[in-house]
């Protein structure tokens, strides 16, 4: 798997609980968002667990962030 690099960091993947910590929602408000189709969705979900998974770039682009909320 080939990682971008996205404002000066490494694009990896991130689990709903690394989104919510990123763009300051709960992770019933994700996935009510997800539903409502008002959210990217997943890049990727695990099939052995169902865990959704998004590309750092992916968030920063939808929600339109020059730099890292978290340091």
């Amino acid at each position: 798997m080939k990682y971008k690099n996205t404002f000066d960091e490494e694009d990896r993947l991130l689990k709903t609980s690394d989104i919510t910590q990123i763009i300051g929602l709960t992770q019933k408000t994700v996935h009510t968002m997800i539903v409502a189709n008002n959210f990217p969705p997943p890049d990727w979900v695990n099939p052995d667990n169902s865990y959704k998974y998004w590309w750092k770039s992916t968030i920063y682009k939808y929600f339109n962030k020059k730099e890292t909320l978290i340091s």
